[in-house]
């Protein structure tokens, strides 16, 4: 058994939700936004952005990941891990319950963040 989620049906993105990042890392402090959408809903609901920062590894790391989580509104925090073509990340949501993503980033980087997610008004 991985330690890692199993990202490979569609049943793991169910009730999850999808994860777009941008992050970049200057002499150990990073800085990170993205969008998240929550599978639940419709096309124009669930939409969330956040922005944070942290330590991290110097340039910059884009990633595309799900969580079988459901987003959490506030002040989250999580350890990202790039293999160069993976990516993984654990953390704690709002109310500091643990949650995960896995899928496809690079170059490789880690980095540990704090962020706040905000909710977008139906598009």
């Amino acid at each position: 058994m991985s330690a890692f989620p199993d990202v490979s049906g569609r049943a793991f993105f169910d009730g999850g939700y999808l994860d777009v990042n941008l992050t970049y890392g200057l002499r150990g402090v990073a800085l990170s936004a993205g969008v998240m959408k929550q599978s639940t809903g419709s096309l124009r609901s669930g939409w969330h952005v956040y922005v944070g920062g942290g330590l991290g590894s110097a340039g910059p790391s884009v990633s595309l990941t799900v969580s079988p989580n459901a987003v959490s509104s506030g002040w989250n925090a999580a350890v990202s891990h790039s293999s160069g073509a993976t990516m993984y990340q654990f953390g704690l949501d709002a109310a500091g319950k643990p949650f995960t993503e896995a899928g496809a980033g690079g170059p490789r980087s880690t980095a540990l963040i704090a962020y706040h997610a905000w909710p977008v008004r139906e598009l």
